[in-house]
């Protein structure tokens, strides 16, 4: 992958913050865009129908903002409405009642300086509420195989925590990435699209992801730069009125929820694979239809393993398609039939290795 020179003047950066009733938290996400310290900088906020002292909030920024209004449209449609009077080469996305920390845009920038073939890039974060820090680092070893797969970036201390590589079959299990810690290039956006607002509000997020992993590898810089806020209000859609406030509780549950919306999503996005799926992203993809599969064809249900064989032979490439399509037939073998194989197979591979 291709490096770009460093430049002496620094790309324009939009930040697009959007805010229903969050007067509480705004000032605070807000201050912590500006002592980023980086310029130049667009900061759009917009105020999707707010009833609470928002606009007393945002008349305290009237130099250094832009304010925009939309009417309830959700976070998705009031960042879409951001980024269309974006004017950055980059965008970054902001809660309105979660903090950056120090370091984190410029650290950003950096990642998706050097890296010109990136399409977007992401930190850790810590999650945390009024009592503190409930977990310092949200990015488990688990969460994604970026670090596994990733082109290590470590040539001088401005990238010695960037890793940089495709996250498609990452996404494939689920969402690692914290929205306020996500920067894209607006051009990429062009290209696959804003928010679907036509998806659920908490997953419109992770299908914008998918939609760019599919194009485009993924910079992570692997240090926690945001400070995700668990409140009650932050989860207005699922708290049940006089319900009592468990922050931990609380995010379990909306956790569960994501999950339930994130499998809707992906759904969607296995039925409709592009044609154009980049090698990289297609081998990912034919590795994670062979283990649905054979993970299936363990599990005793040969009508949902072989549905993900077919997906395999049609989509993965090589080898991978190959072993699905043997798999598939081996699946339609009786028993006996297919113990005598192995059986043959292993005979053979331990006189092939004898021999070697």
């Amino acid at each position: 992958m291709g490096r770009l020179a460093r430049t002496p003047s620094p790309v324009r950066v939009s930040v697009i913050v959007p805010t229903f009733n969050c007067a509480a938290f705004l000032g605070e996400a807000l201050e912590s865009v500006f002592r980023q310290g980086y310029a130049p900088l667009d900061v759009i906020v917009v105020d999707d129908g707010s009833t609470d002292e928002t606009g007393a909030v945002l008349a305290r920024y009237a130099a250094r903002i832009q304010v925009l209004q939309s009417d309830r449209k959700g976070h998705g449609g009031a960042r879409n409405v951001g980024i269309r009077a974006a004017r950055g080469e980059l965008i970054a996305f902001q809660d309105a009642d979660d903090v950056w920390l120090p370091g984190k845009l410029q650290a950003q920038v950096r990642a998706m300086m050097a890296y010109p073939d990136v399409g977007l890039c992401f930190t850790d974060a810590e999650l945390f509420d009024e009592t503190g820090v409930l977990l310092p680092r949200m990015l488990s070893e688990e969460a994604t195989g970026i670090r596994r797969r990733c082109l290590d970036a470590r040539d001088g201390d401005d990238l010695k925590d960037v890793l940089v590589g495709w996250i498609f079959s990452d996404l494939l299990v689920g969402n690692a990435m914290q929205v306020p810690s996500v920067i894209v290039r607006r051009r990429c956006v062009e290209v696959v699209g804003r928010f679907d607002e036509s998806q659920p509000l908490r997953a419109q997020d992770y299908d914008l992801w998918f939609r760019m992993a599919q194009r485009w590898p993924v910079a992570l810089v692997d240090r926690a730069l945001v400070r995700v806020r668990v409140w009650k209000d932050s989860a207005s859609a699922t708290a049940r009125e006089g319900q009592d406030w468990d922050g931990q509780e609380e995010w379990r549950r909306r956790c569960r929820q994501w999950r339930a919306f994130q499998a809707k999503v992906r759904a969607e996005h296995l039925a409709r694979i592009p044609p154009d799926l980049p090698a990289p992203a297609r081998r990912q993809l034919g590795d994670y239809l062979l283990t649905k599969g054979w993970q299936e064809l363990q599990a005793g249900r040969w009508g949902a393993a072989r549905t993900w064989f077919r997906k395999c032979v049609r989509h993965g490439p090589g080898m991978v398609g190959v072993r699905a399509a043997a798999y598939w037939a081996d699946s339609y073998l009786p028993a006996t039939a297919r113990q005598t194989i192995r059986r043959v197979h292993r005979a053979l591979h331990r006189e092939s290795r004898a021999y070697a």
